[in-house]
């Protein structure tokens, strides 16, 4: 049997986007701005490192001047982060891999270039 379009065209499905749950709220850009003087009123480091433990291991969306091998030690990753939309939906979430507590994660940190930390958060 070969793929074709014809079969991927009996399994596709689309789903509308049901918005927010109930009582939350998207985060506007405001917001990000917000979320990110806080961060970097707690800790302004000479550089930021990017930790990729999945797709960001062979897939960075971002530029990086420098990459090692690291570990985040205390954390795993896990089906622990439960999507109801876009992956899923209210009736049938998916779960996605995150990062949980406990045990360790290898993966790679990726060194952002020098500048603007605010807009890189």
């Amino acid at each position: 049997m070969d793929l074709t379009a014809e079969l991927i065209a009996l399994v596709e499905r689309t789903e509308p986007d049901p918005g927010p749950e109930a009582g939350t709220t998207e985060h506007t850009a405001a917001d990000f701005a917000l979320m990110a003087d806080a961060v970097l009123a707690q800790h302004d480091p000479d550089h930021l490192w990017v930790f990729a433990y999945g797709s960001l291991i062979w897939n960075p969306e971002f530029e990086a001047v420098e990459q090692r091998r690291a570990v985040a030690a205390g954390w795993h990753r896990s089906f622990c982060l439960k999507l109801t939309r876009w992956r899923g939906t209210r009736e049938l979430p998916a779960l996605m891999l995150a990062l949980d507590r406990g045990g360790i994660c290898v993966g790679i940190a990726y060194r952002l270039p020098a500048g603007d930390r605010h807009g890189q958060i």
